[in-house]
């Protein structure tokens, strides 16, 4: 028993360690920006997505059922009708946004491109 408990702590230790030795780990800035950025999503407003190279921005309507992505290096904004509120979350909650949306999103569900000028 004693020597699961030592393992254990030995194993939270090592992750609080990562966490503030990472890069941004101990950052308060990143974490409150990525709060706030969990806060709009979860209100159904446009978030900002910091951890993907591909996708900027995004959002989710459930009443229409809609997923806005805005790419990173873009101002345009593309639509996806029908996506399931579960298809949605996924692509929110992917260590690889990326992936996620060329895997469920890309090429299964219909599409409108709004030019932002």
């Amino acid at each position: 028993m004693k020597r699961r408990m030592a393992i254990w702590m030995a194993a939270a230790w090592a992750v609080a360690s990562v966490a503030v030795a990472w890069p941004g780990g101990g950052n308060k800035a990143a974490a409150r920006a990525a709060e706030q950025a969990a806060a709009a999503w979860a209100a159904g407003k446009d978030a900002p997505v910091d951890d993907s190279e591909l996708i900027g921005r995004v959002g989710y309507d459930a009443e229409k059922e809609e997923l806005r992505v805005q790419m990173a290096h873009s101002s345009d904004w593309y639509i996806y009708k029908g996506v399931p509120a579960a298809v949605a979350q996924g692509l929110w909650e992917s260590k690889s946004k990326g992936g996620y949306f060329g895997a469920h999103v890309k090429g299964r569900y219909p599409f409108v491109r709004v030019e932002e000028e």
